[in-house]
């Protein structure tokens, strides 16, 4: 009898650590990307659907609470492991519930797998079956791969649109309203407006005032639609966070309680004065520019520099690798100015602007050799901007009479409106600031030197002659 007893308690025991997913228990306990990869090396034969949406998950969540200049995505992204998570994810699309399925496509986008992947492409195919079946939320976290995508104007998006109108009636909560409105900005029709915009301000009275996500979504969806409604900018503008204050400026939005406004604002950004890590990181950014700007445009206000060590560190941790166009456009600099002593990459500036290339032109437009390839330009106590003495010139008399340095900077994608060749502010104000500094400035935009145009070496060159010595003569 004791015998079929412990035999009784022994089969007992052994199901019960058979209905235990051992897998799924050694990823909760996971709390670095290198733990995630390690229990997927192991049990790659074991993995199933859940597991791997929750690696995936995993992945992205510990890259999202790092601050950006501390991510790591293309480390992971390269991982031998993370091929296995998109091979098996691939493979299991159709096992994927709906909420799944939206999540790790999402998840993938935001680890920087491309667009034009299959897996994305699969995934992306399977949710266009499932649209109209999809949650509220899985909907809104759709649209926003689908903008990630720039799939703002496609027929997916449409659909979405639609369906938004069919069920606008239906959505309370002021998240997912609030990013549908976005991503479908450029699709909605007068009447849909004026529906949604009804809409998020009932929904508005009902939610936490000190969530300023909800708000700052609004007027970013006003200013997608140039439209100014009034009545939700003045609900708004006691709730206006100082980090999100540039689309009220973008609206031209003048308050006619401006004083209360900032009242309100110092009130409620008090209290949380600890800023988060990425949030701090972006501030301190944002601050140093803005002493840079007072410094450079504003000498009669006698502002002092005091961002010297900050931009030190921040410059050690700048990547100072020099990618293959570079590289393409130092050696035909070399080439065109008369030997690669005449041109120098990546020169910091004082204020801590890198000039992609620079070179030195005399009175009559001729290149300046240099002694050494390096610089280091310090900001005298006295506030003037000065360049160091391992130049070719003293500090005392820099350069000959009518001398000037150059200044060639590429200007990417990056630089330019999108879909637009219409530069940024950011880089007119950058061309500015050199300038200030003593430099003429060359840009180079990508679209003309990637041009069918300039598709030869002694095009490129022509190209770069005309652009340094012609506009330098100007």
């Amino acid at each position: 009898m004791l015998r079929l007893q412990c035999v009784g308690l022994r089969r007992l025991l052994h199901s019960g650590t058979v209905n235990r997913d051992l897998v799924l228990e050694q990823l909760r306990g996971c709390c670095i990307e290198d733990h995630v990869f390690d229990v997927v090396g192991k049990n790659k034969a074991k993995l199933n659907v859940d597991h791997v949406s929750m690696a995936v998950g995993m992945l992205w969540q510990f890259q999202k609470e790092k601050p950006q200049l501390l991510r790591t995505v293309d480390l992971i992204k390269n991982h031998p492991q993370f091929l296995t998570l998109r091979v098996l994810a691939e493979n299991k699309i159709s096992l994927m519930d709906d909420m799944m399925l939206i999540d790790t496509l999402y998840n993938f986008l935001r680890l920087n797998v491309d667009p034009h992947d299959s897996l994305i492409q699969q995934l992306v195919s399977e949710a266009w079956l499932r649209l109209n079946q999809l949650p509220m939320p899985s909907l809104s976290k759709f649209s926003i791969c689908l903008s990630d995508q720039y799939l703002h104007h496609s027929p997916l998006m449409g659909q979405i649109t639609n369906i938004m109108a069919q069920k606008l009636s239906t959505i309370s909560d002021a998240r997912i309203l609030t990013t549908l409105m976005i991503s479908v900005s450029s699709l909605v029709s007068p009447s849909l407006r004026d529906a949604v915009i009804t809409r998020i301000d009932k929904i508005l009275d009902t939610v936490d005032p000190s969530n300023y996500n909800n708000p700052r979504r609004v007027v970013q969806f006003l200013r997608n639609i140039k439209s100014s409604h009034r009545p939700l900018l003045e609900k708004f503008a006691l709730l206006c966070n100082l980090c999100y204050a540039a689309p009220f400026s973008v609206l031209n939005y003048d308050t006619v309680k401006a004083e209360e406004m900032f009242e309100a604002c110092i009130r409620h950004f008090t209290p949380h004065i600890t800023l988060p890590d990425a949030l701090n990181m972006r501030v301190r950014l944002r601050l140093m520019e803005l002493n840079r700007a007072v410094c450079l445009e504003c000498p009669e206000y006698q502002v002092p520099w005091f961002h010297e060590r900050y931009c030190q560190r921040l410059q050690k941790k700048v990547n100072g690798s020099i990618n293959p166009l570079q590289q393409q456009i130092h050696k035909m600099l070399g080439e065109v100015l008369g030997g690669m002593n005449y041109v120098r990459i990546a020169v910091v500036t004082p204020y801590f602007y890198t000039v992609h290339f620079e070179c030195i032109l005399d009175k009559d437009l001729n290149p300046l050799p240099y002694v050494e390839t390096t610089s280091s330009l310090p900001i005298p106590s006295r506030g003037q901007a000065q360049w160091e003495t391992d130049s070719h010139f003293s500090i005392r008399d820099e350069l000959p009479p009518c001398a000037q340095r150059i200044a060639v900077d590429f200007l990417d994608s990056k630089s330019f409106c999108k879909n637009s060749h219409h530069i940024k502010g950011e880089t007119l104000m950058r061309k500015r600031h050199l300038e200030i500094l003593g430099y003429c400035v060359i840009q180079i935009p990508h679209f003309e030197w990637n041009s069918m145009e300039l598709s030869t070496q002694d095009a490129w060159k022509d190209y770069l002659k005309k652009k340094i010595f012609r506009e330098c003569s100007l």
